[in-house]
């Protein structure tokens, strides 16, 4: 094998192709502003280069436009400082192919009060919004995977904030002193909420989503006008005084595995603390009809075995499918949770109810107690552990099928005898007082009589999902069906099962139809 030395000037040569093709600092105006950036490879950061500099002069004011180019090179980054402490501009046009923002990019815009995004960009970097005083709602792209170190810090008109679900994590100060911020939910993509990420903010109520896994010491201490907060089943660590000086936190919802811990969160003496807000305590038997139903995913991943799919984790990743039935919830949607809330009566006895409530179908037990070292017992004034159970008797070894109902009720109709555009859709206790009919596969008909009133007739028809792809309407008169309109469905969840909502009307009509037949297809 033949081997031979490339000469030194060579290996400099290839050295410097291993280099960025570019690297120069530039400055050039456009639109009255002289802009000052890099270039790295042929693409163009807006930066000063120098640290609490602005790559703009200070005194720009209004809204600016950021270039889509400088110097023939595609703008694709804010850097570093490049708006620091421009104070007077009120908003910012960044063109679509920047993907990243620096540190301090944006800090004290203090007149700054609305920013949106391009799609593209993945990470809101230390302070790049810091003190933006006036900023007032924000919308961060479903790209970013993480929000820096006080990236918001000190946004005090700040009142609403969007958070993607690929947000891993949400450094530490990042909305600290954010005093307008009501509300928040962190998203099941958050893994980790750093120190202080919310301290003195302005919060009511907290929900976090079911990847959380870690909040730091003080993330949301001193949020003096939170209200409640709810802690997923994931949750295994939340940090020293998390919630100290939140004098008026009424009630705090967590999973039996941290109740050994919240003694260090510095709790308010009157905070109710919800413990275990359990399902069932044992499995419970489905109806095959409602597993087919219900959750046709699991059921397709059982390869139709519906035991199988019965015991599948639902799309929420905390409950079983069977236990959505026994809860009332919906297997495939990733959000529905068995929620409980807390209030206090005039004495401070705890009341607690709970969605969905299934009443009388289901079984609800409250049980409480004043310290962990009690033991559960009915709860009283004195209690600050709770624990809600919601059961259902576990039918036969051959499950019964459930019966379903057709509901309906008339739209209410203005003087003139059309329908009401005003009007307000019944909810389900509204609906559950309606006239109904048992549906089943066996016998899918049913015959609702028809108001006639002026040439217009109209009908609120409510039946379950289900049967939506089955289903054909008819009527016992001659009617001239280009007139007559069935609604986009809506949806509700009645006695557990998923209904559509239709409001059947029809007008300019040469005769009276005496019932809408709703029947098999």
């Amino acid at each position: 094998m033949k081997s031979f030395i490339l000469p030194k000037t060579i290996l400099l040569a290839l050295a410097a192709l291993l280099l960025p093709l570019t690297l120069f600092a530039a400055t050039e105006t456009v639109n009255g502003i002289e802009w000052t950036y890099t270039v790295t490879d042929g693409k163009a950061t807006i930066t000063s280069g120098t640290e609490f500099s602005a790559a703009i002069p200070s005194s720009t004011s209004g809204p600016v436009t950021v270039p889509s180019t400088l110097g023939g090179y595609p703008v694709t980054a804010i850097g570093e400082y490049a708006f620091y402490n421009c104070s007077e501009v009120t908003s910012f046009t960044i063109p679509d192919g920047v993907t990243s923002l620096g540190k301090y990019a944006f800090c004290g815009c203090f007149k700054l009060m609305s920013f949106t995004f391009p799609d593209g960009v993945t990470s809101i970097e230390m302070a790049a919004f810091g003190s933006c005083a006036e900023l007032t709602s924000i919308t961060i792209p479903n790209l970013v995977t993480n929000i820096g170190n006080y990236a918001f810090y000190n946004c005090k008109e700040l009142t609403s904030v969007a958070i993607p679900d690929n947000v891993a994590y949400i450094g530490d100060h990042a909305f600290e002193s954010c005093s307008g911020l009501t509300t928040v939910t962190i998203p099941g993509g958050v893994t980790s909420i750093g120190t202080k990420a919310f301290y003195s903010s302005g919060l009511r109520s907290v929900r976090i989503g079911h990847c959380v896994t870690n909040i730091a010491d003080y993330a949301f201490a001193a949020c003096r006008k939170l209200t409640t907060v709810t802690i997923p089943d994931s949750m295994s660590s939340i940090g020293d005084s998390a919630f100290s000086g939140c004098w008026n936190l009424v009630a705090i919802f967590i999973p039996e595995s941290l109740a050994d811990q919240a003694g260090s969160w510095k709790l308010p003496s009157g905070c109710q603390i919800v413990e275990g807000i359990d399902v069932t305590v044992e499995e419970v038997c489905v109806p095959k009809e409602w597993i087919f139903r219900r959750a046709p995913p699991a059921l397709d991943a059982a390869n139709g075995d519906w035991a199988t799919a019965a015991r599948a984790v639902a799309a929420n990743g905390v409950n079983k499918v069977w236990e959505c039935y026994v809860a009332g919830l919906d297997p495939t949607n990733a959000t529905d949770r068995f929620l409980a809330t807390i209030s206090l009566d005039e004495v401070g006895r705890p009341l607690v109810s709970w969605t969905p409530d299934l009443g009388i179908d289901r079984d609800y037990t409250l049980k409480g107690k004043a310290s962990l070292a009690d033991e559960w017992g009915e709860p009283d004034a004195d209690s600050r552990f709770f624990r809600v159970l919601v059961a259902l008797p576990p039918p036969g070894s051959d499950p019964v099928t459930r019966t379903d109902y057709v509901y309906w009720a008339p739209i209410p109709a203005t003087p003139e005898g059309y329908a009401d555009p005003t009007r307000v859709a019944p909810t389900v206790a509204q609906i559950k007082e309606m006239n109904k009919a048992e549906i089943s596969d066996a016998t899918l008909t049913a015959k609702i009589p028809i108001e006639f009133n002026a040439q217009t007739f109209w009908r609120f028809v409510a039946f379950p999902k289900s049967f939506a792809d089955r289903v054909i309407w008819s009527t016992t008169a001659n009617i001239d069906f280009v007139s007559a309109a069935i609604s986009t469905p809506g949806e509700m969840i009645i006695d557990g099962v998923i209904y559509n909502t239709y409001q059947w009307t029809g007008d300019n009509i040469s005769s009276a139809p005496e019932t809408l037949v709703l029947k098999k297809n």
